[in-house]
C-alpha cells in the first residue's frame, strides 16, 4: 500500500500551498484579519479531514498541528478569543493536542506560547520583560523599530535610532496592529512625513473601531442583528479618512453582506425580502443590488479558492429585487 506523500495528490498540493507562511501575514497589518482567517479555518478542516486516513504522510500531520497552533497565534496577535470546537469542529482537548505537539517540534513558538500562558521562562507578569517578535527598518532615516510582547500579554515597539539601545514606549497595546500602527505615527513625526502622520493618526482610532467588528465576524448573530449590523458598518466605512481604516471596514461590510446574501439563498428570499423581514426601512433596488455585488467580493477577496465555484453557484440563484404590485 502507497504511503509517500508523492502517492497522494491533495496532500502533497497542501504541504506546498497550506503553510502558515503562505496563508498568514503578522507583520504585514495592511492584509486584513478576515480573509487570513478564513482560509487558515478552512485548510485546517481540509488537513485535519485527510489526517483521519491512518496512512496519512508525516508531513501532513506536523502540518495539521502547525495549523492548530497558528489558530491560537493569530487569535491573540490580533486581539480575540476563540473558540476551536466552534471555529474548527474540533473538541478543545483534541485541538490542543495538536497545539502542543506543535510546540515540541518550534522553541520560537513555545516561547511566544508560554508568555501567553504559563510563563515559565520569562518573569511572569512584568510589564519590563519583552519579548522581541519583529524588527523592521525604515528606510528614509534608518530608524530601527522593535515590536514585542510584555510580561502582562501587551504589545510594545521601540523606535530605535542607529547604534542606539531599544527604548520600549510605556504604552501598551491589545494587538499587534494597534502597536504597529502607534509606531508608524511615530516614525512618521520623526520623519516630518505629514501625509503619513495624518493617514497612522486617522487609521489609529478607526481600527480602535474595527477591533470590535472583527471579533463579531467569529460569532453567529440572527439575521435581524446582521443586517443592522451591516448597515452600521457600511455608515463607518464611508466616513473612513485613512486608506488603513477602509481597507479593514471594507472587508468587514462585504462580510456581513455575504451572510445577509446567503441567509436570503437558503430562506429563498431576495435580498430586499431579507432585509424588509429584518426590519430594515428604505429598501431600494440600489441597497439590494450594492449587497450583492458585496457579496461576490467577500467570495473573491475572503473565500479559500476550493470554496468560490460552489458559493457563487449558489449566488447566482439570489435575486436581489422584486417590486412590489400595487393593490
Amino acid at each position: 500500500m502507497p504511503t509517500s506523500q508523492t502517492a497522494f495528490p491533495e496532500t502533497k498540493w497542501h504541504l506546498q500551498n497550506s503553510t502558515p507562511q503562505a496563508l498568514l501575514h503578522y507583520t504585514t497589518p495592511t492584509r486584513p484579519l478576515i480573509p487570513q482567517i478564513s482560509h487558515l479555518t478552512h485548510r485546517f478542516r481540509q488537513i485535519h479531514a485527510l489526517c483521519e486516513n491512518p496512512i496519512s504522510a508525516r508531513g501532513l500531520l506536523r502540518l495539521r498541528n502547525a495549523l492548530a497552533f497558528h489558530l491560537v497565534k493569530m487569535s491573540r496577535w490580533w486581539g480575540f478569543d476563540i473558540c476551536p470546537r466552534a471555529l474548527t469542529g474540533i473538541h478543545n482537548p483534541t485541538f490542543l493536542t495538536y497545539v502542543h505537539a506543535h510546540l515540541e517540534q518550534s522553541l520560537e513558538d513555545e516561547m511566544l506560547y508560554d508568555v501567553f500562558t504559563t510563563q515559565h521562562y520569562m518573569h511572569p507578569g512584568e510589564g519590563g520583560h519583552i519579548l522581541v517578535l519583529h524588527q523592521e527598518t525604515d528606510p528614509k532615516t534608518s530608524l530601527r523599530t522593535l515590536y514585542g510582547l510584555d510580561g502582562q500579554r501587551g504589545f510594545r515597539f521601540a523606535n530605535v535610532a542607529p547604534e542606539a539601545d531599544p527604548n520600549w514606549n510605556s504604552q501598551t497595546y491589545p494587538d499587534f496592529p494597534s502597536a504597529w500602527l502607534a509606531a508608524s505615527t511615530v516614525r512618521a513625526f520623526i520623519a516630518n512625513d505629514a501625509a503619513a502622520m495624518n493617514e497612522y493618526r486617522a487609521a489609529q482610532p478607526e481600527y480602535a473601531t474595527a477591533r470590535r467588528w472583527q471579533r463579531a465576524h467569529l460569532h453567529i448573530c440572527c439575521d435581524r442583528q446582521t443586517a443592522r449590523n451591516y448597515a452600521q458598518a457600511a455608515d463607518l466605512l464611508e466616513h473612513c479618512q485613512s486608506n488603513f481604516g477602509r481597507t479593514v471596514f471594507e472587508t468587514i461590510v462585504n462580510d456581513l453582506a455575504f451572510r445577509i446574501a446567503w441567509s436570503a439563498t437558503d430562506r429563498n428570499l431576495t435580498i430586499a425580502d431579507a432585509l424588509d423581514d429584518a426590519g430594515v426601512s428604505d429598501i431600494s433596488p440600489r441597497a439590494a443590488i450594492a449587497i450583492k455585488r458585496r457579496a461576490r467580493l467577500h467570495v473573491v477577496t475572503s473565500l479559500d479558492e476550493s470554496r468560490r465555484m460552489e458559493t457563487n453557484a449558489k449566488l447566482d440563484r439570489l435575486l436581489t429585487f422584486l417590486p412590489r404590485r400595487c393593490p
